[in-house]
């Protein structure tokens, strides 16, 4: 009987929060899944700060991604050679764009601004179940 080569699984997560570790459960669920349905599970690339590249190319979001590109190279040449996802290549995509307070403050200037637009700005700050 023939064995056919599993097919591998790999999971890139992107999120809004400055801690890309809020991206494990998901990961976790990702791992079961590909377990489940006799995936290779090859590895994933957990994100945090995603909003800060603006849904650009990275090469255009300059050197605040440099650990971002290094990764995602490692990541990619790992792939290509058959071999999982190494931990070198988690460890510098999960690193900060920047400053976690810095990021929080563009952050919320983005909440005012939109709330201002859509005209709930004076109510933004609202504490009705207090």
């Amino acid at each position: 009987m023939n064995n056919p080569k599993k097919i591998g699984f790999v999971v890139l997560i992107n999120c809004g929060f400055p801690e890309a570790e809020q991206n494990n459960t998901a990961i976790a669920i990702c791992k079961i899944f590909a377990r489940e349905v006799g995936f290779e599970w090859k590895g994933a690339l957990s994100l945090g700060m995603g909003p800060a590249i603006e849904g650009k190319p990275v090469e255009e979001r300059g050197g605040m991604v440099r650990n971002l590109k290094k990764g995602y190279n490692l990541a990619a040449k790992a792939l290509a050679e058959g071999k999982i996802i190494p931990e070198e290549a988690y460890e510098l995509v999960t690193k900060r764009f920047i400053a976690k307070s810095l990021y929080t403050k563009i952050g919320n200037l983005g909440w005012k601004r939109q709330a201002k637009k859509f005209g709930v700005r004076e109510i933004i700050e609202a504490k009705p179940y207090i």
